[in-house]
């Protein structure tokens, strides 16, 4: 990501910064194991509360 584009994201997104891999591994584990076997066509969204995009 381009640093102007990473500054507007900054500004849009509630936490003031882009996620890690490491906050976004937990949802994809999830998912990827038998908790999840019974999730189907779901949208989740790992954003840190982001409130728009610009």
């Amino acid at each position: 990501m381009h640093q102007s584009q990473l500054a507007s994201y900054k500004k849009w997104n509630a936490l003031g910064r882009a996620g890690l891999a490491a906050e976004i591994a937990g949802t994809a584990l999830f998912l990827a194991s038998r908790d999840a076997g019974y999730i189907n066509g779901q949208s989740i969204s790992v954003v840190g509360g982001s409130l728009g995009l610009q």
